[in-house]
């Protein structure tokens, strides 16, 4: 496949590479190599005759979610079809490599914005990627998932790391509408000089300046204990059916809210959950493109509870989100500037997000620290 791909030219493009696979998965594999710059690199190859074997399961998940959407009440208000047509072009995306590129230089831009920050990004070679190779930056480090030791080894503060991983993510969904969906423990390193390095864009998703505008709102009504404002911007961001009984989603979100916001013992993966029913029974459904948000999200959670055993992960959420620290006293880095308005910050292109003065940042190298 990787003769394939460049044409023969890998002794050409490549000074070493191990023939030894780093790691393995069902679409693809990671090899070790050198350029001839010296530059470390890492090879992704995609697996000769993949794409008719993911077509095929494709083809079965939507036409399961065609026939259940058709004979069950639940399906229709889940909205089946459209989130397994979701599915589908985010999997066909994941097979081209030069998305994948594109992902990773668009996030990374995104964040050489934001100086100083404690999660790194890989840079990516996009001039050897093909559309079944891609060629990123080695980044040394140990995944968290068995990073248990050298976090203890080097004394790093759990809390801190967490903390700017989820602003991390957090700035990509609300400010940069580019954020990596899949942020499990064995998609993040913790890298030698303490900061996080973010691994596998192949599954990222993407909100416009609307959907960011309106999740916002959300999250902003739903940390104000507003049953009102949660149901304006729910309905918002859900395709809106003919008829929807508004007063009887304002009494469902007030007790969703009463039994979530302010719990400690609530996590966010419970309450969107619970989210997902109330939307559901109202005969609302969730775009894919808010699924993939609450995906991330609640992966996310995931991640820093392994990281930080006892990370508040809602509470941190809506404090970076809202502006204030935990304990209501600081501006949280997340936060919007003083005297400007979310959607204006909101509706940068995705890649150049604006700067203080509300101009385009300057472009920077993917991948710089």
């Amino acid at each position: 496949m990787l003769a394939a791909e460049t044409g023969g030219r890998v002794a050409e493009l490549f000074a070493s590479f191990e023939r030894e696979p780093m790691a393995a998965a069902s679409v693809g594999q990671v090899h070790a190599a050198r350029l001839h710059s010296g530059a470390e690199v890492v090879v992704k190859v995609q697996r000769p005759g993949i794409r008719p074997v993911v077509e095929r399961d494709l083809d079965i998940a939507q036409r399961l979610a065609a026939r259940l959407e058709a004979g069950t009440g639940w399906g229709r208000s889940l909205g089946l079809r459209h989130l397994a047509a979701g599915l589908a072009a985010a999997l066909r995306e994941e097979l081209d490599y030069r998305i994948e590129a594109e992902n990773i230089q668009t996030v990374s831009r995104a964040a050489a914005a934001r100086p100083g920050g404690r999660v790194r990004v890989l840079a990516v070679h996009a001039a050897l990627c093909t559309e079944r190779v891609l060629v990123m930056e080695r980044l040394h480090g140990t995944p968290l998932n068995a990073a248990e030791a050298a976090i203890l080894d080097r004394g790093l503060d759990r809390g801190e790391l967490a903390r700017s991983l989820l602003d991390f993510l957090l700035h990509q969904i609300l400010l940069d509408g580019v954020f990596h969906a899949d942020p499990h423990p064995g998609n993040v390193l913790l890298l030698a000089d303490g900061r996080l390095g973010l691994l596998d864009f192949g599954s990222v998703g993407r909100l416009d300046g609307g959907l960011r505008d309106a999740f916002q709102r959300l999250l902003l009504a739903v940390d104000r204990g507003d049953p009102l404002g949660t149901a304006d911007a729910l309905l918002e961001l859900v395709p809106r059916p003919d008829t929807v009984d508004e007063q009887r989603l304002e009494r469902d979100l007030g007790r969703f809210l009463a039994r979530h916001v302010g719990s400690a013992a609530s996590s966010t993966t419970r309450m969107f959950g619970d989210l997902f029913r109330i939307v559901a029974d109202h005969g609302l459904f969730i775009p894919a493109e808010l699924a993939a948000v609450l995906r991330a999200l609640g992966t996310a959670e995931g991640t820093v509870s392994r990281l930080a055993p006892g990370f508040e992960f809602g509470t941190e959420a809506r404090a970076l989100t809202t502006g204030t620290s935990p304990n209501g006293s600081n501006p949280a880095p997340c936060a919007r500037p003083p005297g400007r308005s979310w959607s204006r910050w909101s509706r940068s292109p995705a890649g150049s997000p604006a700067g203080s003065n509300g101009s385009p940042a300057p472009p920077s190298m993917a991948g710089s620290a």
